[in-house]
């Protein structure tokens, strides 16, 4: 019995299997492209119809990904508190809305600034 264990073992063990080698896996690498800054400029309008085209050009100038600095919000706000057009005030509150809305970006700080901002209008 043990002799036909034995040999058993032997015939299971002197075979050889050979495994393919797997295919190597090719990498593809993806360069992001590099991430601008938005800037909007509304420190030298002089009337309420450039300033709208001035929000409307940062508007369609965002893309996802970019990087939105904190100064953008602030001169969005002061240029708010300038303004008397009230439907270039309601594109700069959308704005602020949409802001808030983009990846990556503090939104915390920004409804903290609105805050700010409707608790100075409704005084």
């Amino acid at each position: 019995m043990a002799a036909l264990l034995k040999k058993r073992a032997v015939a299971e063990f002197s075979q050889v299997v050979q495994e393919e080698p797997k295919p190597i896996k090719k990498l593809k690498l993806v360069q992001k492209p590099p991430t601008k800054e938005v800037q909007v400029n509304l420190l030298g309008v002089s009337s309420s119809q450039q300033a709208l085209q001035q929000l409307l050009k940062f508007e369609e100038s965002l893309v996802e990904g970019d990087q939105i600095p904190q100064s953008v919000i602030q001169e969005l706000i002061e240029h708010f508190q300038q303004e008397k057009e009230a439907l270039v005030r309601r594109k700069i509150a959308q704005l602020l809305g949409n802001l808030g809305m983009v990846p990556h970006f503090s939104a915390e700080n920004l409804v903290e600034d609105v805050r700010i901002l409707l608790k100075s209008e409704s005084k």
